[in-house]
């Protein structure tokens, strides 16, 4: 009994020899999910004990009084984070997440692996439902369950939006081929459901209806068992569900950020992308490049840029599929719907081309499109006898798991990935940037001049950095350093408020009181919410030249802003005093002690003075208020 029992399965497991779809998904397929579950736990758990890496993760933290608030699932759909993107059920799933766990990333990294897994589940039992091989379609989904390009989307917690998508990318079509074999109205719904929430998920998922079109038009052999009327409502539906998207979206557009998220002011006021054929122009070799690391996994990076090595592998891959099409004498018709579901999700990203370098190819974004050529793989391996390829698909498996167990290292901390980003993607400006504030908020200055240095040699004309190598060279007392990078900023003809007090404190240090006196003037033209700050140095300066006349000038205009500014009447004392103008001086130093009965120095000038005139009546007075308010002189 044992022994046919056995041939039985072995029949069940062949190729199957007709196109015709499995009516049922078969019932025994656990222990095959079971497996899928457990690889992905041994590669990715790792990830568990990760944290945020300030690349729009720490977004969870800076917002958290947005997140805490599980009404804001709601609100989220009427409101977009960007002027470009609308993905409310992402920021829902952090939302859903935050009430778990708060702020401790766990959490989302718990999620995010979570995510991959139930997609993984579902293209395995997608793949059960297109009637391949199950212990094929088992190795397929294992290879790209641990392939190293999709680690971005585990690894990095934003990176969730492409493994949520294809979650209900995955689970819709499924209900739309169920649908298709029983013509029940629930199948109907549920893809009708899962599609809409995939729209609220990311933008890319409009593309479905299409992927749905083809399925049927070349792979469904059927057609007779769907009326007209099916065909109508199913097309009516899923346009209607469009339109409704649409206009939602539109709406929300309009309010362009949430309303209670805060963005920074330059993120608000500088343009961030160019969308539409210029910016195809600039991204098209993204349509070979990501289909060289799908084939061959190197260059990967978290800041990944254009790569011509995995462009020609890309473009040597799409050669060999299409032999191996020839050869095998694969009809057009499936080519159309494999090679139209990795179209259709690889271009339309292609048409946004981002300005401040830093998202021209986040791997994370092959995640979706590369369900189509694994089930192309599927296709090519079907009539082929699995035991004399087992040992090479589970070598591949094998290796990519050990390679996406090493490389999700860079996703541990903020540190790891911005080096990875400025060693794989070493024209980054913003990988640079990155790591030079992270060094300097854990005040390791070094390593922050360091990479500044390495990015003032690839940018000269960055002001920002001149400023910066200048202040802490200067702070370092390395001055012919800091000259060095102030000649750097001076040439790049680039101006700011930060550029002139750098150079003017440079000057000050330098003892160049003059120059120094005029770089803050400059300052304060550029900028005049600080001006305060910059005309109480000037008036120091004067003071320091001995120029009474000018500083002045100067404390009087402080003065009229705020007229109990302790050190402003303080030093205008100074002044008079130095102008002989003793009635003025005692005034102001007399309003100083009047306003702070404490305040030493205005205490300890006046005293100077008396003793200089030998007014000992005044000096006793003076003596013994400073005494009753415990001011030690």
């Amino acid at each position: 009994m044992g022994g046919k029992n056995k041939r039985k399965n072995e029949v069940i497991l062949k190729p199957s020899t007709n196109n015709k779809l499995a009516p049922n998904i078969p019932t025994n397929n656990w222990k095959f999910i079971l497996i899928i579950i457990i690889i992905n736990i041994i590669v990715f758990a790792k990830t568990l004990q990760y944290g945020f890496v300030n690349l729009d993760d720490t977004e969870i933290v800076e917002n958290s009084q947005f997140f805490k608030n599980m009404y804001n699932i709601w609100g989220g759909f009427f409101a977009s984070y960007s002027d470009l993107f609308y993905r409310p059920l992402l920021w829902a799933s952090w939302i859903i997440d935050y009430q778990i766990g708060g702020t401790q990333p766990f959490i989302y990294h718990f999620s995010n692996l979570f995510y991959h897994i139930i997609s993984c589940c579902l293209l395995f039992q997608l793949l059960i439902l297109l009637n391949y091989n199950r212990k094929m379609a088992l190795h397929v989904c294992l290879i790209f369950s641990v392939h190293p390009l999709f680690n971005q989307a585990i690894g990095w917690i934003p990176g969730r939006n492409d493994t949520l998508l294809a979650i209900f990318i995955l689970l819709s079509i499924i209900q739309f081929i169920h649908y298709l074999n029983s013509k029940k109205l629930k199948n109907a719904i549920l893809y009708i459901t899962f599609f809409t929430i995939a729209l609220f998920i990311k933008e890319t998922a409009v593309v479905l209806p299409i992927i749905c079109f083809l399925f049927y038009v070349c792979i469904f052999n059927k057609k007779q068992n769907l009326t007209n009327k099916n065909k109508y409502n199913l097309i009516f539906i899923s346009l209607f569900v469009m339109i409704i998207w649409y206009i939602i979206r539109d709406i929300a557009m309009q309010d362009a950020i949430l309303k209670k998220i805060e963005i920074s002011p330059d993120l608000k006021n500088t343009p961030l992308f160019i969308v539409g054929f210029e910016a195809f122009l600039k991204n098209f070799t993204f349509i070979f490049e990501s289909f060289g690391k799908l084939i061959l996994p190197i260059n990967l990076s978290v800041f990944a840029s254009f790569s011509m090595v995995s462009t020609c592998i890309g473009i040597i891959g799409y050669i060999i599929i299409l032999i191996i099409i020839i050869l095998k004498k694969i009809p057009f018709k499936k080519i159309l719907f494999y090679g139209g579901w990795w179209f259709l999700f690889i271009v339309p990203p292609i048409f946004i081309f981002f300005l401040d370098d830093r998202y021209d190819y986040l791997e994370h974004r092959i995640y979706m499109p590369a369900i189509g050529f694994f089930i192309l793989l599927c296709e090519f391996c079907k009539n082929i006898s699995y035991k004399k390829f087992r040992l090479i698909i589970i070598s591949i498996i094998v290796i990519f798991s050990i390679i996406s167990f090493e490389r999700l290292e860079v996703f541990n901390n903020e540190e790891n990935f911005y080096l990875n980003a400025v060693e794989t993607s070493p024209n980054k400006t913003a990988a640079y940037k990155a790591l030079i504030s992270y060094y300097d908020k854990i005040e390791n200055k070094e390593k922050a001049i360091y990479f500044s240095t390495m990015l003032i040699q690839k940018d000269p004309t960055d002001l920002n950095i001149a400023v910066y190598l200048v202040s802490e060279f200067k702070r370092q007392n390395k001055l012919d350093s800091a000259k060095i990078y102030l000649d750097i900023a001076i040439k790049s003809k680039k101006v700011s408020y930060d550029f002139y007090n750098t150079f003017a404190d440079y000057l000050v240090q330098n003892n160049n009181l003059d120059s120094a006196t005029l770089m803050y003037k400059k300052a304060i033209d550029l900028d005049t919410s600080k001006m305060v700050k910059n005309y109480r140095i000037i008036a120091n300066l004067y003071l320091r030249k001995n120029d009474p006349i000018n500083a002045e000038k100067y404390y009087l205009a402080l003065l009229k802003i705020n007229p109990n500014d302790l050190d402003c009447l303080n030093e205008i004392g100074i002044v008079y005093l130095k102008k002989m103008e003793y009635n003025k001086a005692i005034f102001y130093l007399n309003n100083a002690i009047q306003i702070d009965p404490t305040f030493k120095n205005a205490y300890t000038n006046l005293i100077i003075y008396y003793k200089s005139i030998n007014n000992r009546t005044e000096l006793i007075k003076l003596i013994q208020k400073a005494k009753e308010n415990n001011v030690q002189l």
